[in-house]
């Protein structure tokens, strides 16, 4: 259990709402681990227990959410740089310059539209 404890205390357990730790899964490692016909054997992550990993293909977890991975350091980097983004594109001097770069690739493209559509009305026609 102290063992246990120090690996919740490391992730921040009690300091948030949702943590990525799974307390069964520790204490299937742990026991796994601390076997006493294992002893002298290398060490085995998590996954690659054989019953572990049988039991995972019969039964796939799903993907652990980003919110979860990701440290509040480069959670707050993510945030910050979509905000910043955000205030970039609200710019009308920017805005303009989209609106511009639109008009300016439909126009790029506007024969090829054309001839698409009078082939499409050709073959309307011949059928």
């Amino acid at each position: 259990m102290d063992e246990m404890l120090r690996e919740v205390y490391r992730q921040k357990c009690f300091e948030k709402k949702r943590t990525k730790f799974i307390a069964l899964d520790f204490l299937t490692h742990w026991l796994y681990k601390s076997n006493q016909k294992r002893k002298g054997q290398q060490y085995t992550d998590f996954f690659q227990i054989p019953f572990v990993a049988d039991w995972l293909k019969d039964h796939p977890r799903p993907p652990i959410p980003l919110s979860l991975l990701l440290k509040d350091e480069e959670a707050a980097l993510i945030i910050q740089s979509f905000w910043r983004g955000y205030r970039v594109r609200r710019d009308p001097e920017v805005q303009e310059l989209r609106q511009w770069q639109k008009d300016l690739r439909e126009s790029i493209h506007i024969h090829e539209k054309v001839d698409e559509f009078w082939s499409k009305q050709e073959t309307k026609v011949i059928v």
